[in-house]
């Protein structure tokens, strides 16, 4: 049990630093808007909350930091794959898009983001990675109301995150008809534009998220035929 929890503290501290990394990123670097960089409702990511466990158990590996950073560099490459793949695959939405980078495969993943993820793990194993360690050295699994807060933190990404699965589904439902790959990013800042809304998606509701869809797909088409 302290072990689950433990790990899980972890990764919520990984998605919820990944999540305000992201909406930077996307506000100064990428698409120039403030949106909620992940696919799940909630202000966290979990391929930032898997990565950080990753980095987590590499530091704890008695050799040495090049090794380590060898061992990051691809393993982190190697879950960012992994998790946009299978989006594409079994949900037919591109959560990101590396195709116009250098040394990219199918768009997943690239060179230039695998060294960010360098550089990430670089920051993690030396300013992190120790308070990460201290912080677990001090909690108190005896605390019924640290246990209550975890348990529903827990269950609340839990229902975000199923939430969002069933979203996904209705997605993959509307490719069989249309034949088009989502790219999610654009998709939500088209829908910010639309109902003037920040960071939630007003879209979870299935006649909605077909109005959504098909519009934006349209949208597409018409600049394509431009």
């Amino acid at each position: 049990m302290e072990l689950f929890i433990n790990y899980f503290l972890i990764f919520i501290i990984g998605s919820i630093l990944g999540f305000i990394i992201e909406l930077f990123y996307r506000r100064y670097f990428s698409v120039g808007s403030w949106i909620n960089p992940g696919f799940l409702t909630g202000p966290w990511q979990p391929l930032y909350g898997f990565g950080i466990l990753i980095l987590y158990l590499v530091s704890s590996l008695e050799i040495s930091i090049y090794y380590k950073l060898l061992l990051i560099l691809v393993l982190m490459t190697l879950i960012e794959y992994i998790t946009g793949l299978i989006f594409i695959k079994f949900f037919k939405i591109k959560l990101w898009d590396y195709s116009n980078k250098k040394f990219n495969i199918q768009g997943i993943i690239s060179l230039e983001f695998s060294f960010y993820w360098l550089i990430l793990g670089v920051i993690y194993i030396f300013l992190i990675n120790p308070r990460i360690v201290s912080l677990i050295n001090i909690l108190d699994y005896t605390n019924i109301l640290f246990i209550f807060f975890m348990g529903g933190l827990f269950s609340l990404i839990i229902f975000d995150f199923l939430n969002s699965i069933n979203f996904a589904r209705e997605i993959k439902k509307l490719y069989v008809k249309t034949k088009e790959s989502i790219h999610f990013e654009q998709f939500k800042l088209f829908n910010k534009l639309k109902h003037k809304n920040l960071f939630i998606l007003p879209i979870r509701a299935k006649d909605a998220l077909i109005e959504n869809v098909n519009e934006f797909l349209n949208k597409i088409k018409e600049k394509i035929k431009k």
